[in-house]
């Protein structure tokens, strides 16, 4: 996997990676260091999508084969 985008927040520090043709983003804990998937609301490409920096979560657009593009916020209290 290729790391393409990275935002720190204050929870984590947020990961968008490519691997083999898939968009993913991946969470990493400050406290624990460790790095674990982020849900999305279904299957498809995930962008770290711009928002201000600070707080906790992270804003992500998300496209797949048979939906168009869909901004979600992504917060890790609720998942």
């Amino acid at each position: 996997a290729v790391a393409t985008r990275i935002r720190a927040q204050n929870d984590a520090l947020y990961v968008n990676t490519l691997d083999a043709g898939n968009y993913r983003v991946h969470r990493v804990d400050h406290k624990t260091g460790k790095a674990s998937p982020v849900r999305l609301p279904y299957p498809g490409a995930a962008y770290i999508a711009p928002s201000s920096p600070g707080g906790d979560g992270v804003h992500l657009n998300v496209i797949a084969w048979n939906r168009s593009l869909a901004h979600f916020v992504y917060d890790p209290k609720a998942n």
